[in-house]
């Protein structure tokens, strides 16, 4: 009785981890496929609008400048 319910046991246990594992590799799949983030400008920092990911080679800076600014200073600027 103990070794079947133990076989049972031992097979679910197994069949968990598989699936955890394949899930896992789904997701690790899924962010290597994710657009890198762009390097931040000292002006953007702590920017709500902030998006900084490039789509096919052309960068999102930000929702308000999507190109970024030209100064030093945003006059958009806010903070989250």
């Amino acid at each position: 009785m103990y070794v079947i319910s133990g076989a049972i046991a031992g097979t679910g246990i197994t069949a968990f981890m598989v699936d955890r594992i394949t899930g896992q590799n789904e997701i690790d799949q899924v962010m290597l496929r994710r657009p890198r983030p762009l390097n931040r400008p000292t002006s953007c920092i702590g920017c709500k609008y902030y998006h900084g990911i490039s789509y096919n080679g052309s960068p999102l800076i930000c929702s308000v400048h999507p190109e970024g600014i030209e100064g030093a200073k945003c006059p958009d600027w806010q903070s989250f």
